[in-house]
């Protein structure tokens, strides 16, 4: 179920969790064994965690959130109840189910690496999300992310014959184009609830909006998750949700079932055989169903309009902004003047304000906020208020308030850490009311206006959800939308006791109130007709009108200080943009004021579960090793055979990694050990390692093999900072500073005397004992459009000193660094880019030579963890002109200066191969370094100039970069001019 994303300068914090827990089972595909997930400390180390087990769950949460996690644990065995039978996959382990309530955001994930596996966060769906149409949001939840983890464990023929003999290590749904694997989860939801997104209004309005303009997804797009174009993200949602819809029609209840039970037994990694699946099903390939599903969705789309037009004419709406997108929660000054919240892609998000008197000039800026949540301006016009997720706390992202002073120009922060959002100040300007959240619960709590004396208003404990207070103007009296016990509807609110009082009790979702001036009338948005539209309660005769008849959806209505004008967001073909129509009673239609629905209600579990007491969490059941998979290589005697195999907790406090083999004619072993802790604060690692090392030192122009045995060990000790998120994210943030201790013993295999290399260009042996520092800092980000970081820069700087007081027999200091800055040009989304790198070694040649040439890229490793960002202890120093190893010294210095360019926004896939490109660019580079011995001669230098074309691609949801470029060197010592040099590489460059 995926979160209203989040928008500014501080969106990597908590985007960060979540993109590391979203993708750790892709980034375990695609990495093979390596430590994806391990990356860093995402968890407080002072939660205590507890944990309640089931016979299907262990539900993990932190322990002053026993209630709910109970609730959910008996949501969960509903869920196995209704969900395993109908997909016929029993689960081979219980599945890890993890409260977390460290952000104020709905989300969770569910995926079966290296366990089965949910995470939760306790935050119910917000008015923001037009998601209301659901009897208990965690239930719904829960229902979506077990389908996730039955459908993606679930294997059959070879595939389950290869997960019996290595574990948990082959598993074909997960290659499904993701539309398959969402739209399924949407309609199982839906298809076992009384509520579901199958059911809501806003899915329907995004399929007519698009199938009346004909801009309906192709089956491409909906296989990619990356699409920026609205409605983004949700697109494998929707899209998959009217795909199961119509499979489940035509073919029969359940097709969506056999169809992943087909898809089990897929031998080719989920690449080729979905087309003879669906013919075996249908009798159709996946693009005829694709032409029968938009067939189908452009004559209902007709139909809904059909309708739209009977209830009357359509209402004429000015369009205030055309840059669509997100152009959300409209609020008029106190001066008539207009204002929204805004987001495109290709900028911060803002408030903008187009003036009274300038109404035809370009909005000006007023203020850096979020387009989603509602906010709210002082009588006097001086301060606006609103919330941001502004969480010093690293583990945590909170939402805060904030009131902006508009004379004077200035932000000041009203609470910390309050999880405060929404906020409402009274007309007279002293007292600001705002929606708490926290453990699945929101309510309601009131302060002075400058964030002084928080006391709670509402004290509500049924897991309520409030949205968008706002204050009559002329009583002590609140109006507030509100999901309670299974319906979303208007409350008054009593602003002194708390007390509230339900306007109606429906299945209609009521939201975004606002009191005309005369407070006669409540302005608020509803899809009681399938459609959201405005309409108007006038609350002391209890009359409804409807105001708005619209094909798209208008929600969010402000009204103008006059009274004469009414402002919304609108939602089009280009996404959302803010409109205005008049405030006309004469216009408006009364409709059947609502009566209260009978059995609206939140249900309770469908399982009884046994009160046992909960108990510590224990990290063992998650942590041990679940596959192992074989491996080989070539040592100098030939082929070495082995086994690899990790195991990481769900909470991740633990990773433990190992590789053993054995040399089948060098009789030698090998074996590669590492464990992480994350318990404590700082992170901390060990390892050990013995293996054949293989090098080609070049001596006259010719490339010598040297093998060598090295042994291997280190601690190490990290201040974890905030690692950098993971690629698809905008910003990447904070610090790391490590402390390391390294032990190695090298010894020769072979003659190399009889190589007749010099000393220097012998690879060092012996036993070398090190201390090391490392620091990282980042504070790079980009946009959703952007084709590379737009700005702030991406540092390391390492430093190693090898010593004989520490058992070492060799003695040198080696400092390293890599500074890389990024700077927009006044083109929109071109980049200007450097990267500034180099060390030295000073002493004994035991730290070994720079070799300065050839090209490099970054792993999806080094994008998902700051602390691998750049290559510490790294030899190799790109220059794309020159061949690798074209100098070499104990000093090395190097300088890439990029112009990068967009070319073409794709947004295309490859049929249903999980295969998404997002984006065209390019990039002018030009370089100049030198690897030196002694001291510098700038004569010696390399030069080169190069073209490189890149694409934003994404495999399935780990997103990486295509490159193919051609470098020419400048300069070559000695004369002469070296010849091109071509590459294509996987991975960005720097």
């Amino acid at each position: 179920m995926p979160s209203a994303p989040r928008w500014g300068k501080v969106v990597g914090v908590s985007t960060l969790r979540r993109a590391l827990l979203r993708t750790a089972c892709t980034a375990a595909l695609t990495l093979g064994l390596a430590p994806a997930a391990s990356a860093a400390t995402i968890f407080d180390p002072a939660i205590t965690w507890r944990t309640i087990v089931t016979p299907h769950f262990r539900v993990n949460f932190p322990a002053e959130h026993e209630a709910i996690a109970r609730l959910a644990a008996g949501y969960a065995e509903e869920a196995h109840e209704k969900l395993s039978p109908w997909l016929r996959s029993e689960p081979t382990q219980r599945t890890e189910l993890t409260l977390l309530d460290s952000e104020d955001t709905t989300n969770g994930f569910g995926f079966p690496l290296p366990n089965n596996q949910i995470f939760i966060y306790l935050s119910s769906p917000p008015a923001d999300q037009l998601m209301g149409r659901y009897d208990s949001w965690l239930r719904d939840l829960l229902l979506h992310e077990y389908t996730h983890v039955l459908h993606l464990e679930k294997t059959e023929g070879w595939p389950a014959l290869v997960k019996q003999v290595l574990g948990r290590s082959w598993f074909p749904n997960m290659l499904q184009p993701i539309f398959l694997i969402e739209g399924l989860a949407v309609h199982t939801e839906t298809a076992h609830s009384t509520g579901g997104r199958g059911r809501d209004t806003a899915y329907r309005m995004y399929l007519r909006t698009a199938a009346l303009t004909g801009r309906l997804a192709g089956i491409d797009q909906a296989s990619g998750y990356f699409t920026i174009d609205p409605p983004g993200g949700e697109i494998p949602y929707v899209y998959g949700m009217a795909f199961y819809r119509h499979l489940a029609a035509r073919y029969g209840a359940d097709a969506p079932a056999r169809l992943a039970h087909a898809h089990a037994a897929n031998v080719y990694a989920g690449l080729w055989g979905l087309d003879d699946e669906l013919r075996a099903l249908t009798g159709k390939d996946a693009q005829a169903l694709w032409r029968d599903l938009t067939a189908e969705l452009t004559a209902d789309a007709r139909a809904q309009r059909a309708a739209i037009l009977a209830r009357g004419p359509l209402t004429p709406l000015t369009l205030v902004t055309r840059a669509g997108m997100h152009q959300r929660h409209p609020r008029y000054l106190p001066d008539g003047a207009l204002a929204w919240a805004g987001w495109t892609g290709h900028a911060f998000a803002q408030v903008s304000v187009r003036d009274v008197k300038a109404a035809a000039a370009t909005p000006r800026r007023l203020m850096g906020k979020s387009p989603f949540s509602s906010w709210d301006v002082s009588r006097d016009g001086r301060w606006a208020y609103h919330s941001r997720n502004w969480d010093e706390n690293r583990f945590t992202g909170y939402e805060d308030l904030f009131r902006y002073d508009m004379k004077a120009k200035k932000l000041e922060r009203l609470s910390q850490r309050a999880r405060l959002d929404m906020p409402a100040i009274s007309p007279d300007g002293r007292t600001l009311v705002a929606v708490r959240n926290g453990g699945g619960q929101t309510s309601l709590v009131r302060m002075r206006a400058d964030g002084t004396g928080l006391t709670d208003l509402t004290r509500l404990t049924d897991r309520s959800q409030l949205s968008s207070p706002t204050w009559h103007p002329r009583q002590r009296l609140l109006a507030v939308s509100a999901w309670r016990d299974g319906a979303r509807d208007l409350y008054l609110v009593n602003p002194e006791t708390g007390a509230m009082r339900a306007a109606w009790r429906d299945r209609a979702v009521d939201q975004d109130p606002t009191w005309t001036p005369n407070g006669r009338h409540l302005i608020f948005s509803s899809d009681r007709d399938g459609v959201f539209n405005l309409y108007a309660w006038d609350w002391l005769h209890r009359r409804l009108f409807r105001v708005t008849n619209v094909l798209g959806g208008v929600i969010e209505p402000a009204v103008s200080p006059d009274g004469k004008t009414i402002a919304a967001s609108s939602y089009g073909p280009q996404g959302w943009d803010v409109v205005t129509l008049p405030l006309d009673p004469a216009t408006w239609r009364l409709v059947p004021t609502p009566t209260s629905e009978a059995g609206v209600r939140q249900p309770a579990p469908a399982v009884s579960l046994p009160e046992a007491p909960p108990v510590a969490y224990d990290p063992w059941p998650s942590l041990r090793p679940k596959l192992w998979a074989p491996f080989g290589f070539f040592d100098e005697r030939g082929p070495v055979w082995g086994f690899q195999t990790f195991g990481q907790d769900v909470l991740m406090q633990h990773f433990a990694f190992g590789s053993f083999g054995w040399g089948l004619l060098s009789g030698r072993p090998f074996y590669s050990l590492s464990y992480s802790n994350e318990v404590w604060y700082p992170s901390l690692s060990a390892y050990a390692t013995d293996t054949t090392l293989m090098s080609a030192p070049i001596h006259e122009g010719k490339a010598r093999t040297v093998v060598q045995r090295g042994r291997y060990q280190g601690l190490s000790a990290t201040f974890p900072g905030l690692p950098s998120i993971f690629l698809q994210n905008q910003w990447a943030t904070g610090d790391t500073f490590t402390l390391a201790f390294e032990a190695q013993h090298v010894q020769d295999e072979m003659d190399v005397l009889a190589l007749g290399l010099p000393d220097r260009l012998r690879p060092q042996t012996g036993q070398t004992n090190s201390l090391a520092a490392t620091w990282r800092f980042a504070d790079n980000y980009k946009h959703a459009w952007s084709i590379s970081p737009e700005g702030g820069n991406l540092s390391t700087l390492g430093y190693e000193k090898a010593l004989p007081a520490l058992g070492s027999q060799h003695a040198y200091d080696r400092l390293w660094l890599d500074w890389r800055r990024y700077a927009a040009l006044p083109w929109e989304h071109h980049v200007l880019a450097w990267r500034l790198s180099g060390g030295t070694n000073v002493g004994s040649n035991a730290a070994g030579d720079f070799y300065l040439g050839g090209s490099d890229s970054a792993t999806l490793l080094a994008n998902v963890d700051l602390r691998t960002a750049s290559g510490v202890g790294t030899r190799a120093v790109p220059l794309r002109g020159y061949a690798f190893a074209a100098q070499r010294g104990p000093s090395v210095a190097a300088l890439s200066l990029e112009w990068r360019f967009p070319l073409q926004p794709v947004q295309r896939g490859w049929g249903t191969v999980p295969f998404f490109v997002r984006n065209l660019h390019g990039a002018l580079f030009t370089e100049a370094g030198q690897a030196w011995e002694g001291p510098f001669d700038w004569r010696r230098s390399l030069v080169d100039v190069g073209l490189e074309l890149r694409a934003q691609t994404h495999v399935q949801q780990a997103p990486t970069e295509l490159r193919l470029g051609l470098g020419q060197g400048l300069v070559m010592p000695g004369g002469g001019l070296p010849g091109p040099v071509a590459f294509f590489e996987l991975g960005s460059y720097f």
